[in-house]
């Protein structure tokens, strides 16, 4: 099964695929023994399968591919029309239990 959740402490030197760029500086920060809180990050395992969830990832797809990308308004309106699914898309039961479970042990 794959990993939700990491706490920054279990996120290696080499985990910016898995983590982002952002989580694997926060590590490094922890490593170095700086003053981070303590947290956690949702890795894009997790991501990747709720774009797959409800087949997400493929209505995102064809939304981009209608935009016409030389008009502002039309790119504002699908703008929204992308945030309202992510939004309104419900993440998949296991990932959310991770990211509860992760959240409680702070």
């Amino acid at each position: 099964m794959a990993l939700w959740t990491l706490k920054f402490e279990d996120v290696a030197r080499d985990d910016k695929a898995t983590v982002g760029g952002k989580a694997a500086g926060l590590a490094d920060l922890v490593r170095s023994g700086l003053p981070v809180p303590p947290g956690f990050v949702v890795t894009t395992n997790a991501y990747a399968a709720f774009l797959e969830h409800g087949n997400l990832g493929q209505r995102l797809s064809e939304i981009l591919l209608a935009v016409d990308y030389s008009d502002p308004n039309q790119l504002e309106a699908q703008s929204g029309s992308i945030r309202d699914l992510l939004i309104n898309s419900p993440i998949p039961t296991g990932i959310e239990a991770a990211i509860a479970s992760a959240y409680d042990s702070l």
